[in-house]
């Protein structure tokens, strides 16, 4: 999915892991089945949340881990995960996305 570089999703997942391992493993399928299906599929929570963002939901126990991603020349781009627990996304989190989305365009 990642490769062997860094990357904060995989870092987010890894952690996840070691508590939710369920969680972890459910948000590994569906990211597996974004890239093979895209946006439109009915096997996955997805969401289009405007400025070239869009988020993938997996719901657990202690909230919903988003992952925030873009689409750029059909290649789906993993930029941003966090876990919410307030009905209202946190400003930081799509800041966070929108800057890692802007690096990626230049």
């Amino acid at each position: 999915m990642f490769g062997n570089d860094p990357h904060p999703l995989r870092e987010y997942i890894d952690e996840l892991a070691e508590t939710l391992p369920v969680v972890a493993a459910k948000l590994r399928t569906r990211i597996d089945l974004l890239a093979a299906e895209g946006t439109l599929s009915k096997s996955i929570e997805c969401r289009h949340m405007g400025q070239g963002l869009w988020e993938l939901k997996v719901r657990s126990k202690v909230g919903t881990h988003r992952i925030v991603f873009g689409i750029l020349e059909g290649m789906v781009l993993l930029l941003h995960a966090f876990t919410k627990k307030s009905k209202k996304t946190p400003k930081f989190e799509l800041e966070t996305a929108r800057r890692r989305l802007k690096e990626v365009e230049r």
